[in-house]
């Protein structure tokens, strides 16, 4: 139904994240990340895409590009108008918790 969708509109970023996210859910890592890069490529500031971005392309050895799409998704939570404070406040700490990880060698 997505890859429908997808074909139906093809620069949907809800799809595109979506379908990645679930091949990745799959152990599909590789074929994940070229659905959900391609959404980080249209918005790059979309905080959940860009932090599920990070989350494949460091399961996948990329630490650097994890580090850096978990610091766009920092980024974008900051500057979100409608989010409620204490919702932005719990994702920012669990991306903050993430990048250090990587950045202590360790996994997000």
């Amino acid at each position: 139904a997505l890859r429908r969708a997808l074909f139906l509109q093809p620069d949907d970023i809800e799809g595109l994240r979506s379908l990645g996210w679930l091949l990745h859910l799959q152990g599909r890592s590789e074929e994940a990340i070229v659905w959900i890069g391609r959404a980080h490529r249209l918005n790059p500031m979309h905080a959940e895409t860009a932090e599920r971005y990070g989350d494949v392309i460091a399961v996948l050895g990329n630490r650097a590009q994890a580090v850096k799409a978990y610091a766009q998704a920092d980024a974008a939570l900051r500057t979100e108008p409608f989010l409620d404070p204490s919702i932005r406040q719990v994702a920012r700490t669990r991306i903050e918790a993430k990048r250090a990880g990587l950045m202590n060698g360790g996994s997000p």
